[in-house]
């Protein structure tokens, strides 16, 4: 709302917004409703939440949720234990949780293998386990660590999406913001880059190890995998020169920009 209100101050009309550093994906979400969008982050894990709800392709929401039924009601001393509960019990999650997790992973993967759910069921379904899972994780927000003490006793439990179809398109893309800018435009291109050393892949590297499913090695306490690929160049002294040739490529009538002095 805070974003929407500087526009209607400064009496800009617009058909098409770009978020471009869109994380989870609220910002073109609220525009969605009336203009087209553009969205793009270099995460996995958000590239799967654009597609569950601004995809183009249709989705049999009935079957989702008798599937996310089925998840909820899974009785887990039927499997085995699984790459998620072998390396994840006790830390971010408590044993069961980390044994469903894995369960319902690896269930999600085969039915896309054997063509059973569309590309964009399939993230349909991650997201719902995506927010599941970030709803009981033993952490203050992030998966920089994760609290050492006894984890409260929660249960995983997923939740149909609420997806709105929009009359509006929308782009989604995850692609590096420099290398995107130079092959799209859009009248307001909305700018909300990282503003400090701490890179996002070190803070949501475990939903990125769920969504990208390649069974990595994890090492450290923190259990984290290789992310070297999606470092960003906002997060180091790199900053300055990223952001001057960012704007100086972006095809727009207008820019805004969100940023933090710290």
């Amino acid at each position: 709302s805070f974003i929407d209100n500087i526009l209607e101050k400064e009496n800009i009309k617009f058909n098409s917004f770009a978020d471009i550093f869109a994380g989870t994906g609220t910002v073109a979400n609220h525009f969605h409703s009336r203009s087209k969008i553009i969205v793009n982050d270099i995460l996995d894990s958000n590239s799967h939440i654009y597609a569950a709800f601004f995809g183009k392709d249709m989705i049999r929401e009935e079957k989702l949720k008798e599937r996310l039924k089925h998840y909820n009601e899974i009785e887990i001393k039927k499997y085995n234990e699984n790459y998620f509960s072998k390396n994840f019990s006790n830390t971010y999650f408590d044993a069961a949780n980390s044994k469903k997790i894995g369960i319902i992973r690896n269930d999600i993967e085969k039915l896309f293998e054997e063509k059973i759910i569309t590309k964009r069921e399939k993230s349909y379904l991650l997201t719902s386990l995506i927010y599941a899972l970030d709803k009981i994780a033993n952490t203050v927000g992030h998966y920089d660590a994760y609290r050492k003490i006894d984890i409260p006793n929660k249960k995983l439990f997923l939740l149909p999406l609420n997806v709105v179809n929009s009359p509006y398109s929308a782009e989604i893309y995850k692609n590096d913001a420099n290398e995107l800018v130079r092959k799209i435009k859009a009248d307001v291109v909305y700018i909300d880059p990282p503003y400090n050393s701490r890179q996002y892949s070190d803070a949501y590297h475990l939903l990125e190890n769920i969504t990208t499913w390649k069974k990595e090695r994890v090492f450290g306490v923190a259990k984290k995998i290789d992310r070297s690929h999606i470092k960003s160049k906002y997060n180091m002294k790199s900053a300055g020169v990223a952001f001057g040739d960012l704007i100086d490529n972006i095809e727009a009538k207008y820019i805004l920009v969100s940023y933090n002095d710290m």
